[in-house]
């Protein structure tokens, strides 16, 4: 009976001390997010004043200058010297930044007449299918594709001569 109950007391002490480090650290979370939310309202704030310094800016370049008096003129707001805030968006803890992805144009290598054709007769049209459908799958242009040939020296493996587009 002794020994259940100790067992119960260090179950108890075990559980406030988990409940006290989560409460911690969801206390510090929360400053996190407050100190996130400042900078998206800085970057916001900055973002609005550069719209308001490039809007006004085709006007004034047909228009004669006028001068600017201190009583009219805004109070600059001192620019965020955060790092996140001079070159990034903010993007939640815990989530990547999204990658932009924008489709590359099909990609058409002229043939260079003085270049020797080579000899594609051995190569069978299943071959060549096959070897272009896996380079679509890889998301590269077919058409980026100089030649392929068999190996000099040897006739079980194929390569791929040339570059395809943006691979290396």
């Amino acid at each position: 009976m002794d020994l259940q109950l100790l067992a119960l007391i260090v179950l108890a002490i075990l559980c406030v001390l988990q409940w006290r480090h989560s409460a911690s650290r969801m206390q510090e979370m929360e400053r996190k997010i407050a100190e996130l939310a400042e900078v998206k309202d800085d970057l916001q704030r900055l973002l609005a004043k550069q719209g308001q310094q490039t809007a006004p800016a085709p006007a004034s370049q047909t228009a004669a200058p006028q001068p600017v008096q201190e009583e009219d003129a805004p109070k600059e707001e001192p620019v965020p010297t955060h790092a996140v805030a001079a070159h990034q968006s903010v993007v939640p803890v815990g989530q990547r930044q999204p990658a932009v992805v924008a489709a590359r144009p099909m990609a058409t290598v002229p043939a260079e007449p003085t270049a020797p054709q080579a000899d594609v007769s051995d190569i069978s049209p299943e071959v060549v299918a096959v070897i272009m459908a896996a380079v679509a799958t890889y998301g590269y242009s077919p058409a980026a594709i100089r030649s392929i040939k068999a190996k000099k020296g040897q006739n079980k493996h194929w390569i791929m001569a040339g570059r395809l587009a943006g691979m290396r």
